[in-house]
């Protein structure tokens, strides 16, 4: 499964559970058990393609406006969520905006360089150090610390 259509896929548990039949728990449960255990592999997706995409010494700002941009959003929504669920009900406001969630992932999979993240993956894979190079370097400074040690008794 790709990163993107794992992240669709929350979206299509929050429609499958706004079509559950009116007294049907099993609909709901299983919507439910699809949003939990689908949430946490989105947010982990989230962070990595964040991680991937976004340079090192942007990270804190690119962050931060997340968070801001991620607050306003949620309040935004909390103020329009309840006129909206009135208007249209509920069910079919749970189906327009999981729609929307998915168009805009999608698009964002289809006209942004998050296509390529599966070349971004393995070049960072390549570059990390061999099991060996890395047990060497913290032998060397494991031997380094306690020379310190040593010194300051």
């Amino acid at each position: 499964m790709s990163r993107g259509s794992s992240i669709i896929s929350v979206f299509i548990g929050i429609i499958f559970f706004a079509l559950a039949p009116q007294g049907n728990f099993y609909w709901i449960y299983a919507g439910s058990f699809l949003i939990t255990f689908l949430l946490l592999i989105f947010r982990t997706l989230r962070v990595t393609i964040t991680q991937l995409i976004v340079p090192v010494d942007k990270m804190g700002r690119f962050a931060g406006f997340f968070v801001l941009f991620n607050s306003f959003a949620f309040l935004i929504g909390y103020l329009t969520v309840g006129h909206l669920a009135e208007l249209i009900g509920i069910i079919p406001l749970f189906i327009s905006s999981a729609s929307i969630a998915i168009i805009c992932i999608a698009s964002i999979f289809v006209f942004s360089k998050a296509k390529q993240l599966e070349k971004m993956v393995s070049e960072s894979s390549q570059e990390t150090p061999v099991k060996s190079e890395f047990t060497a370097s913290v032998k060397k400074s494991q031997k380094e610390e306690s020379v310190k040690i040593t010194v300051q008794k």
